[in-house]
């Protein structure tokens, strides 16, 4: 009984306060546009030809996944152009819009 109600009230509050928080949060920064970054595949490192190592040298796209990995650790997120069909994008474009309603 009173018990439970207290817990529902802190509950409550604490997504309260939440809610807020996030929203003070999104408020205060100004959203800036993703853009592609323009990567250069950066050159195979010296001693990685005929007998210079015993590792496998990197192929030019793991050595552009290497330096994409790089702005998502740093950055957090990456845009990728033309990743998806059209269609495709349209799909998860309503389905996110679709989420974001339920919420």
């Amino acid at each position: 009984g009173a018990a439970r109600d207290l817990l529902y009230q802190d509950q409550q509050g604490a997504m309260e306060r939440r809610a807020l928080r996030e929203q003070e949060l999104l408020s205060t920064k100004k959203a800036k546009e993703l853009k592609s970054p323009k990567l250069k595949i950066p050159a195979p490192k010296s001693g990685t030809g005929f007998g210079g190592s015993s590792k496998k040298a990197m192929s030019p796209m793991q050595r552009l996944a290497s330096e994409q990995a790089k702005i998502v650790d740093r950055d957090g997120v990456l845009r990728i152009n033309q990743a998806l069909s059209p269609d495709q994008s349209d799909k998860l474009r309503e389905y996110v819009l679709k989420q974001q309603s339920i919420a």
